[in-house]
């Protein structure tokens, strides 16, 4: 079953790709589209995150588990969105360098 559901979630992210991929002009226009997508996706799966972790941390009432995991939902959603934002700085400086 989980392989079925991961099949399914790969081809509908290739769906998703296609006009990405499809409406470059150079490879260029490629990176950057797709790059740019990747940042969408990332930036609101990190704001999701952010708000599951605030709710988390509000309705602890008093188990301090779930204090514990709402900041460790933080902290990890802070730290991924810090190497997403590094790695599209790379991205940058690498086309930089090639244009």
């Amino acid at each position: 079953m989980n392989k079925k559901l991961s099949n399914v979630c790969l081809a509908l992210a290739l769906i998703l790709c296609i006009p990405v991929i499809v409406s470059a002009d150079q490879i260029s226009d490629t990176i950057t589209n797709i790059t740019n997508w990747i940042m969408t996706i990332a930036i609101s799966v990190a704001a999701m995150m952010y708000v599951i972790g605030g709710f988390m941390w509000l309705a602890d009432t008093g188990d301090t588990k779930r204090v514990t995991s709402a900041k460790n939902i933080i902290v990890s959603t802070t730290f991924g969105l810090i190497v997403i934002l590094i790695a599209k700085g790379i991205v940058s400086i690498v086309q930089g360098f090639v244009k």
